[in-house]
């Protein structure tokens, strides 16, 4: 938590309360999660693919701010200081398209808001003390990488722009002992994150069957 904080907290004064889970998405004085900022590199720089990332979500960032208009004035070109054709290449070499409005991405609103839903439940479950295991000999910066990896999948997997360079889910926990109860436990901490969010009850039944539909893939007690 205390490591959490301090990152979390900036240049400023070492807020514990960010550490929370529910309240690092509460707080006023946060507009966004770490995960929703700048990508964590794993080697003091960035690798050309995590270069195409950091790109990606900015145009992304953007593009979702102004209601994805490119041209015109306060469009994404003009925000961006790029002409709309230099824009237009840079979206279709990096295929980024807008999202379909029917989708559970656009419908739970977008980058921001996914990004607030997985620092919230990464958050909870990282404080868990039975779950907290699978983080104990891990880095600050291998979590924040993982929960940076965790919105860009949930945001590819509901149907954003977001690409989602990590491992499939079986492959990723294949050599983690995850039992019913660690399931259990994760549930548990999902449900509370889409309460203290306010999930819509549509949204969250589809975030609830999406979660249940990888259980199978990940645990390796079924009992």
């Amino acid at each position: 938590m205390l490591e959490r904080a301090f990152i979390l907290s900036g240049h400023g004064p070492l807020r514990l309360d960010l550490a929370l889970p529910a309240a690092a998405v509460s707080s006023a004085g946060r507009s966004s999660s770490l995960a929703d900022r700048l990508p964590v590199p794993a080697q003091g720089f960035f690798t050309a693919s995590e270069f195409e990332q950091l790109e990606r979500q900015n145009l992304i960032g953007v593009l979702e701010a102004v209601h994805w208009k490119i041209s015109g004035e306060n469009g994404a070109a003009s925000v961006l200081e790029l002409s709309p054709s230099t824009l237009s290449s840079r979206l279709k070499a990096l295929k980024i398209q807008r999202p379909n409005p029917t989708s559970l991405y656009s419908r739970l609103g977008g980058h921001k808001a996914i990004a607030r839903f997985a620092h919230d439940l990464f958050g909870r479950v990282l404080a868990d003390p039975l779950l907290s295991r699978f983080w104990a000999q891990r880095s600050t910066i291998g979590i924040l990488r993982e929960e940076q990896l965790l919105v860009a999948y949930l945001s590819s997997a509901s149907g954003g722009p977001a690409k989602y360079l990590g491992r499939d889910m079986r492959s990723a926990h294949h050599h983690l002992s995850i039992t019913a109860a660690d399931w259990n436990a994760f549930r548990t901490h999902l449900r509370a994150t889409l309460e203290s969010l306010s999930v819509a009850d549509r949204e969250r039944q589809e975030i609830i069957s999406f979660a249940e539909g990888l259980r199978d893939e990940i645990v390796h007690d079924a009992q």
